[in-house]
């Protein structure tokens, strides 16, 4: 009985060898799905630029290609002519080479310098099938990018990259065009608002903080002015002591302006104080902004330094703000105000110790909504599940403006003992400043291969 036992053994592991490959180099791998990341994008006059991501199911774990044929009509391809890619193609075949362990390609398509069009066009881009089998298409197999001034995506499947899991990101996203760019989380330090008032807002995803002197020149500031501020002026901090008074060093989470650190520029100029900027990334300054007719001067410099640099601002309404770094001066930080709707990344969020006491605190995988016209409601998917949620439902909600509406409400726990996780008990209804009205629930908080910092949604257009 046991030479029949360990026979039929022997031969059933003979047979999964020949037929299954029981060793795992000999193993065949399983084919991964590629997507992208939307079927249909947009591009024109004013968003000449479209970024495609193609996506896998799961990490690769082989160098390979995947080859894109693009069906472009009536449109010729080049530079100078309608339309052009980053990744030039060959014989009308754009071939985007990964490797082991990525989980996702990407390219851009751009509006060509010719481009004078009439009538809208559409380019069709199709993923071809891979002849070793490494990976298959999937059901999102082909993007079309309408050619166009009035595009607005239907919907899409999108990521929004910080980078890393140390967040050295933050990612725009821009639902009418289905776009998500992520720029440097350091890349400016103020931001001069263009709306009415005079406000300065602090660069929260960086952590910057802005904490006053009774002083009102910069030249009168040295590096005695800041002794013992290395130890409180930090964001997460070294203590939760509220006492400190922390809080009031940076901008309140919700977006007030009249609220920020700076407050509001006053029209007299000794009523405005020299302020000590702490910033990650470098020296720390010392700052002093005056209105200057409808815009902003601004006054910066080292703290030991006995002399200041002067940077008059005028606002830019084409931007929420004008922002500044305070070694480069003015810089493009940020998409052009109605090019984005939220973004993701970290940010300055106030954490309640108890009645009365705060502190400021570093949040990571936090949404932010764009202060000038975009607003919120949060719709559980108990009262009405994500697909039944029609533009008829619309009506009756409560939408919500502060900068930090999602928040965090997104996502659930962390800390130092457990990660965080993804609700998926709920979902958003949000109304850009165009009145379009999109769903949208995130998929993802982290990227298929268990990376923090790398977060997904879906969405559709609702009217």
């Amino acid at each position: 009985m046991n030479t029949l036992k360990t026979t039929l053994i022997f031969t059933l592991c003979t047979f999964q060898v020949l037929f299954s490959a029981c060793s795992d180099d000999d193993d065949p791998l399983t084919p991964f799905s590629v997507n992208f990341s939307s079927a249909e994008v947009g591009i024109s006059s004013d968003s000449p630029e479209a970024q495609l991501t193609v996506s896998f199911s799961r990490p690769s774990t082989m160098d390979g290609t995947i080859k894109l044929r693009l069906n472009s009509g009536d449109l010729v391809y080049g530079e100078s002519e309608d339309f052009y890619a980053s990744v030039a193609p060959q014989d009308d075949v754009i071939s985007l080479a990964f490797k082991s362990g990525d989980q996702n390609v990407n390219f851009t398509v751009n509006n060509g310098s010719a481009a004078n069009r009439t009538a809208d066009a559409t380019l069709v881009i199709s993923i071809e099938n891979d002849p070793d089998n490494l990976f298959i298409p999937g059901t999102t197999n082909q993007v079309s990018i309408t050619f166009a001034e009035n595009f607005i995506s239907p919907g899409a499947s999108l990521e929004m990259s910080a980078g890393d899991e140390n967040f050295t990101q933050r990612a725009y996203v821009d639902l009418s065009k289905a776009t998500s760019t992520s720029v440097p989380v350091d890349n400016f330090d103020l931001g001069f608002q263009t709306g009415s008032g005079f406000y300065v807002t602090l660069n929260s995803s960086a952590n910057l903080m802005a904490r006053p002197l009774d002083k009102n020149d910069l030249n009168d500031v040295s590096a005695a002015d800041t002794a013992g501020f290395a130890a409180v002026m930090t964001i997460p901090p070294p203590n939760f002591d509220a006492s400190i008074g922390s809080v009031a060093w940076v901008d309140t989470p919700d977006g007030d302006l009249s609220t920020t650190a700076f407050g509001e520029i006053s029209a007299t100029d000794t009523d405005n104080k020299v302020f000590i900027v702490k910033r990650n990334k470098g020296n720390w300054k010392k700052v002093r902004v005056l209105r200057n007719g409808e815009g902003y001067t601004l006054q910066h410099a080292d703290i030991a330094a006995t002399s200041f640099e002067t940077l008059d601002i005028t606002k830019d309404q084409t931007f929420e703000a004008v922002t500044v770094d305070l070694d480069q001066g003015i810089v493009e930080a940020e998409p052009e105000n109605d090019k984005w709707d939220f973004r993701y990344g970290t940010y300055t969020e106030v954490l309640p110790l108890g009645p009365g006491a705060s502190i400021p605190y570093g949040f990571k995988d936090l949404i932010t909504i764009n202060r000038s016209d975009v607003s919120i409601a949060m719709i559980m998917i108990a009262d009405t599940p994500f697909e039944s949620f029609s533009a008829a439902d619309v009506a009756g909600l409560t939408f919500e403006t502060a900068v930090n509406a999602i928040g965090n409400t997104w996502r659930m726990g962390g800390g130092p003992s457990s990660p965080p996780a993804l609700h998926t008990d709920r979902y958003y209804i949000i109304k850009d400043g165009e009145e379009n009205i999109y769903k949208l629930q995130f998929t993802r908080m982290y990227s298929l291969s268990d990376q923090r910092g790398e977060g997904a949604f879906k969405y559709e257009l609702l009217n």
